[in-house]
């Protein structure tokens, strides 16, 4: 507020109207940002006419009904070798030197990148289905208590199953056209047979990705 030059800005978008208030924050890796808050409201109007169900999961991502498979990227697993090493050099640092605030820097930006492909790739992902299609089903997952397993709770956090769900519903309500169907957690859908009905008696292991209906024969993708 004290400074009387203008400031040099690298501007994201237009702004719609005169802003009430902003906010600036520095993040970790010494970035500034600006948030303005505006009062008109602008939607991202869509007209897709398609209908699909879609199957979150951690070997495929995104799993629609129509057959179409969006790959899990896993950003963190893939840099975590060189987030450990630029970890291990922090470690090693005098507490209070340059030296150590140098290397803090390089761990908070390495972080700070793979936060940025993960909500890059979710943010296009969940755009591309929202501008494709009128109506989306969902499952309702319970990701707070799914991290509670202590085997998948790096890969479930590294996938950002939440982050997509909280970003396909705001598109989906901005764009004026899409609807979000949301199924029960506790339906039995990867047990049930789309083409009879019928659900098998069977629980299937997480290994199988592939099953048949014992009643009409359909040969099943588990997703």
């Amino acid at each position: 507020p004290k400074d009387k030059e203008p400031l040099a800005i690298n501007w994201t978008r237009r702004l719609p109207c005169k802003p009430s208030s902003y906010i600036i924050k520095q993040t970790r890796d010494g970035k500034y940002w600006i948030s303005f808050v505006c009062k008109e409201y602008i939607p991202a109007l869509t007209n897709g006419f398609g209908v699909i169900g879609i199957d979150l999961g951690l070997k495929d991502l995104v799993v629609d009904s129509d057959g179409n498979k969006y790959d899990n990227p896993k950003f963190f697993c893939r840099a975590q070798k060189a987030l450990a090493k630029a970890q291990r050099v922090l470690a090693r640092r005098k507490k209070g030197s340059k030296r150590r605030e140098k290397a803090r820097m390089r761990v908070a930006r390495k972080y700070a990148k793979v936060s940025n492909q993960r909500k890059d790739y979710l943010h296009k992902l969940t755009r591309k289905l929202v501008n494709e299609n009128q109506v989306i089903g969902i499952e309702d997952l319970n990701v707070r208590g799914m991290v509670k397993n202590r085997r998948l709770a790096k890969s479930i956090m590294d996938s950002g199953l939440g982050m997509f769900k909280t970003f396909i519903e705001y598109k989906a309500h901005e764009s004026m056209h899409t609807i979000i169907v949301k199924m029960n957690r506790w339906e039995p859908s990867t047990q049930t047979c789309n083409s009879c009905g019928e659900r098998i008696g069977k629980k299937l292991l997480l290994s199988t990705r592939e099953w048949r209906c014992d009643f009409c024969g359909a040969i099943h993708d588990r997703d």
